[in-house]
């Protein structure tokens, strides 16, 4: 039997099919009425969709008195019980932290909060956090409630002559207390009586100002919304509050009739007026408050303006402050201390190994110094079109603390911000007086240093640049050399010496005389090889300029030399008519990317006859320009292999390839410099053309690398996504009249955002998971049951997903040996994948691509956890003419 519960009705029925008539001809015209079902609690909007329902799920199911049940809480201090899964859902939130991973800040303890298990068999799914349990069941049960069995711990089985009842019902609006059912009112006045209080964490003002601040500096600074409409959100919430407290009235009033304990006046008053939150926003609302909350937090670096005339003024981050800060974190700090062991000491890893950080004094001569990678760099705000093109066109001298580890050095919101000024400046004003108080700040970090507290001690650590990163042009500037690459200009390379003749004949290093210091400092006095000034950096004692200005890989690769021969060699081909630009474009359009290239998929209507012909004439980003090089072999390597003019263009993107690698051999180098050799000559054999300054560039890599170290760690593209942050807050602010100070401003809150976040080094993001999988039922049986499965992984920015591949190692034949991500789980915070190998055919040098062979009948399931993975960049495959290959995008190691 079943016993209608909604208001005043004690109405029985025999059947759920009486049941659900009866309601609907009585009920139906409450207001935001719903079809609940007795029997799972899901409810509908429509009659027909639970009558449909109950047939489909539950016929003509009736539930005995003897088979009553109640569900209970587990945790011992509490043992509460309720008569649906979802009341007990609800309870179970109580025992949970309630703050979310952007606000676990707020508990002191989170470590250490009551870690709560998943409702149902079969799901070994726990948290001590509230959000994350939400989640987790909306995602994975959001539709088995009353359907999948629940875990006997959360079941009790009572004795009890009653009919089975549903106690929930829609309420009118407005219902008066006394229109509550008292059993229903007793019931809820007992659960509240019983509660532990110590469920119901406690906050205190501090950490109710600091959630305040975090959640402000959240919208303001990191999605970038005004201050005005942050102010309106929390007048807005403040306002939802003292709605919710109205509604409570009642229910306060119903409880002093029960307990004759605290006059409801006060308690209404307190309400009213003692709301902790208002207070806080009350004391923190103002613009001077905030940025006394900012002083106060030791974490935030306020921008200085600095004025080069009335009108013209720019903002510089202090730069000994900022390190200050960031070394502040202890998780940093650790981080910075780390020592590098490298298994082979003749290996170039990082900077530590190169030349220059030999033979820099202070590098040697003191241990854990500052190293700091500099970055110099112009960008328009605007877009550069029209009358736009030269307004707010903007310099950023960014700088990034190369101790730190390799996973660190890509993390966007640890490239630090020291100057941005408008580059129409430079017009009237030299570099010397722009880095002014740059260059004294790394003076004082060069013969002073700094104390960090660590481990009831002060380090006292010294530093400074270790190199300038930028484009040829700007890093020609910076350092006082010709600003022009023309023909008729010399002494352009600030590598060398080289005549232009020179360029066009000599492709190894060693056939150039190298700059050096002392002659640097003859040809300064003189201005002669194309020295036009002294530089801005001279007064330091520990950097210079000519050991200080490494070549950009991306801007004479990505956006030179490839793009440059691309062109060529697409002329040549639509000449002899082998391959139009209109195959191209069909082609291009036409190519089925995989889900790694589709993120970068390159735009077909660029390619044009005339395009072609100019040189850099198609201008694509160097993302895409270096998904094109990879996509091009794939699409017509099976028709052009045996020509010349693209074997010699396959050459040059192995190269570019080779220098995105992370440790180099003497070997290695010495390879790579014969390959640019014999590319430079084949070339200039094939093309009777005049080698641009980019091509005599390339003879000086190998040098670079033993100087510097890898490339990699040197290239602008470490850099430039951070202009796009200050076009994104320009787009919101549009600030034209002090245009520097919301950029520096806003950014530097926004650093303050993740330094103070909990989550600042978040390594893994997880997917959704998954709940059936064959893997994964044979891996909990192997490995155990508290295993978690999910669809995908992001670590240190880099995605994972089933059916990508992964490079476990090499085998005897120096081959690499793949396998295919079948399942990404997690154990013991460690994420794994679970592997199935595959055969290594051999290396198609045409294709840039391993080929490979699956055969399931002899799969081996391997396990590998991610932070074992030596090449850790995840591959796809492509069906090349029946053939599975897998373009490798960088070198294997």
């Amino acid at each position: 039997m079943y016993k209608c519960t909604y208001p005043n009705c004690n109405k029985k029925m025999n059947d759920l099919k009486a049941y659900s008539d009866h309601v609907y001809l009585n009920h139906s015209i409450i207001y935001g009425f719903k079809y609940k079902c007795p029997i799972c609690k899901r409810e509908y909007d429509r009659f027909p969709d639970l009558k449909s329902h109950i047939e489909k799920k539950h016929g003509n199911q009736t539930i005995p008195l003897n088979e009553n049940f109640k569900y209970i809480c587990y945790f011992e201090s509490c043992k509460k019980m309720f008569d649906k899964v979802t009341q007990l859902k609800d309870h179970l939130f109580t025992h949970l932290c309630k703050q979310a991973r952007s606000r676990s800040l707020l508990c002191q303890n989170h470590n250490k909060c009551l870690q709560l298990k998943c409702l149902f068999k079969n799901c070994y799914f726990e948290t001590n956090v509230s959000t994350s349990y939400s989640q987790h069941l909306s995602k994975q049960h959001r539709f088995e409630f009353g359907e999948r069995e629940i875990k006997s711990d959360f079941i009790k089985f009572v004795d009890n002559n009653d009919y089975f009842i549903i106690p929930e019902y829609n309420q009118e609006p407005n219902m008066s207390p006394e229109q509550i059912p008292a059993s229903e009112s007793i019931e809820i006045y007992d659960q509240v009586e019983n509660s532990p209080l110590e469920t119901f964490p406690k906050y205190s003002d501090e950490e109710i100002r600091e959630f305040y601040m975090m959640t402000y500096l959240k919208y303001h600074a990191f999605h970038g919304i005004p201050k005005y409409i942050c102010d309106n959100l929390f007048e807005d919430i403040l306002l939802f509050l003292r709605i919710n407290n109205t509604n409570l009235y009642p229910i306060i009033e119903k409880c002093h009739a029960q307990c004759k304990n605290t006059p409801p006046e006060e308690i209404i008053n307190l309400l009213n007026n003692e709301n902790p939150i208002k207070k806080v926003h009350e004391k923190s609302k103002t613009d001077l408050k905030k940025e006394i909350w900012k002083k106060e937090s030791n974490l935030y670096v306020k921008p200085k303006e600095i004025l080069l005339t009335n009108k013209q003024k720019f903002h510089y981050v202090p730069i000994i402050e900022n390190i200050k800060s960031l070394l502040s974190n202890e998780r940093l700090l650790e981080d910075f201390l780390k020592k590098n062991n490298h298994e082979n000491g003749l290996l170039i890893k990082r900077f530590n190994d190169s030349l220059n950080f030999k033979n820099n004094r202070l590098f040697s001569e003191y241990t854990n110094t500052i190293k700091i990678k500099l970055f110099i760099d112009e960008f328009n705000l605007l877009n550069p079109l029209g009358d736009n093109r030269k307004k707010k066109k903007m310099t950023g001298v960014y700088y990034k603390i190369d101790n730190f580890s390799q996973k660190h050095q890509s993390i966007d919101y640890l490239t630090q911000l020291a100057l941005i000024f408008d580059s129409n400046f430079l017009k009237n004003f030299d570099y010397s007086k722009v880095f002014e108080k740059f260059v004294d700040d790394i003076k004082l970090l060069e013969n002073e240093g700094i104390c960090i507290p660590y481990k009831d001690q002060n380090l006292l650590l010294k530093g400074t640049i270790s190199y300038i990163v930028g484009d040829n042009l700007g890093s020609n500037k910076i350092g006082g050399f010709v600003e022009s690459f023309r023909p008729n200009v010399k002494g352009y390379c600030r590598f060398c010496y080289a005549s232009f003749e020179d360029t066009q004949n000599c492709f190894r290093d060693e056939c150039f005389v190298p700059r050096t210091l002392e002659k640097h400092l003859d040809d300064v006095i003189k201005q002669k090889n194309g020295v036009k000034k002294s530089n801005c950096f001279e007064e330091l004692e520990h950097f210079n300029v000519i050991n200080g200005l490494p070549p950009d890989s991306m801007h004479n690769f990505l956006e030179g030399v490839l793009v440059y021969d691309f062109g060529l060699l697409m002329n040549y081909l639509n000449r002899t008519g082998t391959l139009t630009v209109n195959d191209l474009n069909q082609s291009l359009e036409n190519f089925e990317y995989s889900r790694i290239d589709k993120k970068n998929k390159v735009p077909s209507i660029i390619f044009t006859n005339n395009s072609l012909k100019t040189n850099y004439g198609f201008k694509l980003s160097a993302t895409h320009s270096w998904n094109l090089m990879r996509i091009f072999p794939l699409i017509f390597g099976d028709i052009l292999y045996e020509n010349e003019y693209f074997q010699n263009f396959i050459l040059l993107v192995g190269i570019f390839r080779d220098l995105n690698g992370n440790e180099y051999s003497e070997e290695l180098i010495q390879d790579i410099e014969h390959r640019i050799e014999n590319y430079l000559k084949t070339l200039t054999q094939l093309e009777k053309i005049t080698l641009t300054p980019k091509h005599h560039f390339m003879v000086h890599v190998g040098r670079s690398i033993r100087e510097f170290g890898p490339p990699k760690q040197y290239s602008t593209l470490r850099f430039e996504s951070k202009h796009s942050n200050f076009k994104n807050i320009h787009l919101k602010t549009h600030n034209n009249k002090n245009t520097t100070k919301s950029l520096a401003q806003r950014h530097q809150d926004k650093q303050l955002f993740h330094l103070k976040s909990p989550f600042y080094f978040d390594e893994y993001t997880l997917g959704p998971e998954i709940s059936e999988n064959e893997i994964l039922n044979m891996i909990k049986l192997l490995r155990g049951e508290n295993i978690l499965a999910y669809k995908y992984v992001q670590v240190f920015g880099t995605d994972y997903y089933e059916n990508d591949f992964l490079i476990i190692k090499k085998d005897y034949n120096n081959l690499p040996l793949f396998g295919r991500i079948d399942l990404i789980y997690k154990k013991n915070d460690i994420i794994y994948f679970a592997l199935t190998k595959v055969k290594t055919i051999g290396y198609i040098e045409y294709l840039l691509s391993y080929q490979i062979e699956m055969d399931e009948r002899e799969s081996i399931l391997e396990h590998i956890s991610q932070s074992s993975l030596k090449n850790f960049y995840p591959l796809n495959s492509y069906n090349i003419n029946g053939q599975i290959v897998l373009p490798v995008k960088y070198p294997i190691e």
